[in-house]
């Protein structure tokens, strides 16, 4: 895995692979892996994306219902069984991530980058439908806290085995420039620290066989993998170096 870059987003309900905006300013793709210096369209490296260890981390609901003010709630909090922060959410007030549901997009920032955005703007896009299915919601809003909490795409992992057919990944994502493809798809994070590649990652998406070079394909997660659990516990420990168990 790897941590260590600015803003994630996914702008499909389909679950196309996540794209960050042209210009590098947060919202980049994610996965795990620390100590990371993130390619594509700029390198950050020290720069220090993690929230401190057993912090309190405020996130404000900007709009939408209280019903899915309560399934965000529920999925996001997941992750405090394994990694040592606590999510409180707020719908007024101070807080240092914001979320809006006015889209159509499933996005957030890096990590820390989300205190660099104005406060009256959100770090994380959750583009929930009527149409969205339950495990459609819970795999994305399990995605987007991930990399809220710091972590990168596992397809940028440098561990990352598939070979892609570079033709027909600019192809089948034509709507994006070459330069943004390169940057959420192709390009590999550079790091020193990241764990095994991990196909059951919640921070991988499906790697269609059609789009590589050695036929090899992968289907997405709704849950976070062993290795996820691990590896957050890993940048957040508890008091006693061990995560929370099932």
């Amino acid at each position: 895995m790897s941590s260590d870059s600015d803003y994630d987003s996914d702008d499909s309900e389909n679950d196309s692979m996540c794209g960050a905006d042209d210009n590098f300013n947060g919202e980049v793709t994610g996965g795990r892996s620390l100590g990371v210096e993130a390619s594509g369209q700029g390198a950050y490296r020290g720069r220090g994306i993690k929230w401190k260890i057993g912090q309190t981390i405020h996130v404000k609901f900007m709009d939408g219902t209280s019903s899915n003010h309560y399934k965000v709630e529920k999925i996001a909090k997941t992750w405090e069984k394994y990694a040592n922060v606590t999510f409180n959410f707020v719908t007024k007030g101070y807080s240092d991530i914001r979320i809006t549901f006015n889209t159509d997009r499933w996005s957030s920032r890096i990590g820390t980058y989300a205190l660099n955005v104005s406060k009256n703007e959100p770090t994380m896009n959750l583009g929930i439908k009527r149409r969205t299915k339950p495990e459609t919601l819970k795999r994305h809003v399990l995605h987007e806290f991930g990399h809220a909490l710091g972590l990168l795409h596992e397809h940028q992992s440098p561990a990352f085995p598939i070979v892609w057919n570079e033709k027909k990944v600019f192809a089948k994502n034509s709507h994006w420039s070459k330069e943004k493809v390169r940057h959420n798809i192709l390009n590999k994070a550079r790091s020193t620290n990241y764990t095994k590649f991990d196909p059951r990652s919640i921070m991988l998406y499906n790697v269609d066989k059609r789009l590589t070079k050695n036929g090899r394909g992968i289907k997405r997660s709704n849950t976070l993998s062993k290795t996820d659990k691990e590896f957050i516990g890993e940048m957040y420990p508890f008091p006693d170096s061990d995560s929370s168990s099932d």
